[in-house]
């Protein structure tokens, strides 16, 4: 969104800037507790500087354990646990 009057030239240039250079891409769940089910979105979007992650879904099961998630940044693969 341009605020009327502010720069549309500024806007799309910012805009560029932060989906040229995702902070992580191809993201995927690759570990989990529970089994995973109708999870939203789906696929996962790139993840940009200064955004939050958030995910919707059902599981199946129930238990604690590590969430990984896998993404690539700057052409190499990389591997996040999550404690739950």
């Amino acid at each position: 969104y341009v605020q009327p009057g502010a720069s549309v030239e500024g806007a799309v240039a910012g805009l560029w800037r932060k989906i040229g250079h995702p902070a992580l891409s191809d993201l995927r769940i690759v570990e989990a507790p529970v089994e995973l089910e109708d999870g939203y979105p789906n696929p996962l979007p790139d993840l940009f500087y200064g955004e939050d992650l958030i995910l919707f879904g059902r599981y199946r099961g129930h238990g604690a354990g590590e969430l990984v998630l896998e993404g690539r940044r700057a052409g190499r693969s990389h591997r996040f646990t999550f404690d739950g």
